[in-house]
This record gives structure tokens, C-alpha cells and sequence, in this order.
């Protein structure tokens, strides 16, 4: 849907006004997982449904309290330094959306996770595609109004909260309740799955870290402008594919979990999963990689060509991210949580030395996107390979064990 939109919307506001925009998203994605530190991505492992209603109030417990936290600190720090001391200055104004952002990012993970459990797939395309016609058309009749940052990034948190209230509604009608059961039940469920926040947690913050650190160093280096360009290359690449991979991890995941309970083998789902994902986006992809610029001064106007020079390198970085979604999905399922983790943290290290590398050495932004983009694809090709062995380790094992 934002993708039908963007013509009209990049033609209204410019590419400054959009960088404001790419900036604050690239801060909510990078907070979003300290929501209810990752507790909701649990609600599909136990087998009783009580535990997974257990788990979902612990993760609105957790979220309320992380909110109130950051609105503390907003209310005792002066934002603009906060904003420039975390290298997004632009975003000084906007920082008291940030306890709303964790609130609704918290209740779309819990209901959303529900909705996956009970294998209510309507319920969540239903939600995300309403929510995206709904913020695309008010953006357009924002544009044609008052074209600024502000409408751009009021609407974006609007529609965080209404796309939370659609799947909170959804997983309501399907039997999510959040009546309390007693306080051990929540102490104990948050040590069974302790694992969730003290590795699931940092790595996806690690993750959102690398995913949106061009953004943050961007504007930081090159002003808004620069920023606005990476974030419309990052979204007309990112939103169809996210769109499919996000469907694929809310199906395969629970499935990955019942075929690894009944001890049937992974690795094999898993590459067939890969290839079939690498096949459906090869040749769209390839497309941007040869006719980028071009490509992108037709659709969205002449201003935006720089966009599509940068969309020709992070093409080749997301061809790779979007095949690894069912490998980072099964890890949960392998309870490799931790190893993920470790990989996040030296696959971002080499992000950011890449993205610096350019940014500050090469004195290029095309340069410190391109670095960026291949380093990233580096490092989703080392993550498959990875998760494939550590499969094919367990189907031995379970072989061996079985008889088999």
C-alpha cells in the first residue's frame, strides 16, 4: 500500500521532509523490541493456552513500565541534546511520541503473536492492510495541505496505534483475555522464558541497529536530504518484501515448532523455504540492481534519481535478508537464541565499520551505502549457512535417537 501511495506522497513533501520521517521510524524500529523485551515471540511455545495468556500479560506489564521510564527521562532531560547526543537531532520535537511508540508496539507483538498461535492469519493481513490504506491516504491529504515532517510523523504514530487497536481487537474475537491468574504465574513464565529477554531482545535491538543505522548516520553526516533518499529506497524495496516474509515467519514458525516437537526433521524445510523465497525475488531485484536511478526518477520524479543509486546496492543486501527470514525464524525453534545474538553483534560491527568507512574516511554517501549493502549481504549469506547446520546437527541427533 505505501508503495501505490509514494508517488504522490514523495512529489508532496520533498526529500527533507522524508528523511524527518525515515529518521523517527528508524528510532521507533530501534525501540520497538525493548517494548516488552521480546516476552511476546514466546506466546507461540507453550502448549497450553493459559501459559501463552500469561505470557501476554507479563509483556503489557513489562511495556507499561519501560513507558513510564522513558517519559521520565524526557521529562528530566532536554530533548534536543537527547536528540543530538543520539545522533538524530532533527528529531528533537518528536521524542514525546517515543512512550506512545513502546505502548503500541508493545500491544501489536502481544496480539499479534496471539493471532499466529491460533493461526489467525485473516485477522493479521486484515489489520496491517486497512491500517496501511487508512495512514496512506490521510499522508496524501496531509501533503495537499500542510506538506511538513510533523504531519508525516503524526499520521506515522497514529497509525502505529490504530494498526495495534485492529490486531488487539482481532486477537480479542479469537480468545485473547488478559485476566490475571496471580503473580507466581507471571514470575515464573518470565524465568522459563528468560532467554527471550536476555538474548531475543538485544539482538533485535542489534538488528534494528544495523537495519536503520544508514538513516542515523545519514542525516547525521549529510543532512535530512540524504536520509530521505535511503529511506525511500529502504521502503520501496523493504515494504513488499516484508509484507511476504512477515507472512512467511507467522506460518512457518508455528509449523517449524510442531514438526520440531513431534521430532520430525528441519533442515530440510528450511532450504527448501530458502531457495523458493530466493526464486520469488531474483529477478525484481536484479531489475533494481541495473536500472535503479532511472527506474526511481520515473515513478517518483527526477529529484528522487539519487534514491535509485542507492536502491541498486541495498537490492543486492535485501535479496539476502529477505531469503534468511526463515532461518531467523527457526532459531527460536532451535534455541539458538544466544548464538543469534553473538552474530548480530559482529554482523553490525561490520555495518557500522563499513558505513564509517565511507561516511567519514571516503567523505561518499554512494560509497557508504554500497560498503554497507555488501557487508550486509555477507552477512546473511554466513547467518543461512549457520542455521542450516545447526539443523542438520538436530535431525542427526534426533535420528539417532529415534532409531532412525
Amino acid at each position: 500500500m505505501a508503495i501505490v501511495f509514494s508517488p504522490l506522497i514523495t512529489r508532496l513533501y520533498g526529500p527533507e521532509a522524508f528523511g524527518v520521517l525515515g529518521t523517527f521510524m528508524a528510532l521507533a524500529a530501534i525501540i520497538s523490541p525493548l517494548a516488552a523485551l521480546s516476552y511476546p515471540v514466546a506466546m507461540v511455545l507453550p502448549r497450553a493456552d493459559s501459559a501463552a495468556r500469561g505470557i501476554a500479560r507479563l509483556s503489557l506489564v513489562i511495556a507499561f513500565s519501560i513507558a513510564a521510564m522513558a517519559l521520565v527521562i524526557l521529562v528530566v532531560a532536554d530533548n534536543d541534546w537527547l536528540a543530538g547526543t543520539l545522533g538524530v537531532g532533527p528529531l528533537g520535537p518528536y521524542l514525546w511520541l517515543v512512550p506512545l511508540v513502546l505502548i503500541f508496539a508493545a500491544w501489536q507483538q502481544i496480539a499479534q503473536q496471539w493471532l499466529v498461535r491460533t493461526r489467525a492469519f485473516k485477522g493479521i493481513a486484515g489489520a496491517l492492510a486497512m491500517n496501511a490504506l487508512l495512514v496512506n491516504l490521510l499522508k496524501a491529504g496531509g501533503g495537499l495541505l500542510f506538506p511538513s515532517a510533523l504531519i508525516l510523523i503524526g499520521l506515522q504514530v497514529a497509525g502505529l496505534g490504530s494498526q495495534a487497536l485492529m490486531m488487539a481487537r482481532a486477537a480479542l474475537r479469537s480468545g485473547l483475555t488478559l485476566r490475571d491468574t496471580g503473580e507466581m504465574a507471571s514470575r515464573g513464565l518470565a524465568r522459563q522464558y528468560r532467554e527471550f529477554a536476555l538474548y531475543r531482545t538485544p539482538q533485535n535491538v542489534i538488528n534494528a541497529l544495523s537495519q536503520h543505522l544508514p538513516v542515523i548516520m545519514l542525516v547525521s553526516f549529510f543532512g535530512a536530504g540524504a536520509a530521505g533518499f535511503y529511506a525511500l529506497a529502504r521502503m520501496v524495496l523493504y515494504a513488499p518484501s516484508l509484507l511476504v516474509s512477515r507472512s512467511v515467519g507467522d506460518v512457518f514458525y508455528p509449523a517449524l515448532t510442531k514438526r520440531a516437537q513431534q521430532g520430525m526433521p528441519l533442515a530440510g524445510a528450511l532450504i527448501r523455504l530458502t531457495l523458493l523465497l530466493l526464486g520469488l525475488v531474483v529477478i525484481p531485484f536484479g531489475v533494481v540492481m541495473i536500472w535503479g536511478p532511472g527506474l526511481f526518477a520515473l515513478i517518483f520524479g527526477r529529484e528522487w534519481a539519487q534514491a535509485g543509486e542507492y536502491a541498486q546496492w541495498l537490492a543486492l543486501m535485501m535479496l539476502f535478508g529477505f531469503c534468511n527470514r526463515p532461518c531467523v525464524v527457526a532459531t527460536a525453534t532451535l534455541r539458538i537464541q544466544r548464538g543469534l545474538m553473538i552474530y548480530e553483534l559482529f554482523s553490525t560491527g561490520l555495518k557500522i565499520i563499513a558505513m564509517y568507512w565511507g561516511l567519514v574516511i571516503m567523505r561518499d554517501d554512494g560509497i557508504a551505502v554500497a560498503l554497507f549493502s555488501v557487508s550486509g549481504a555477507l552477512s546473511y549469506i554466513a547467518l543461512i549457512v549457520w542455521v542450516i547446520q545447526v539443523a542438520l546437527r538436530r535431525d542427526r541427533q534426533e535420528a539417532r535417537a529415534n532409531g532412525r
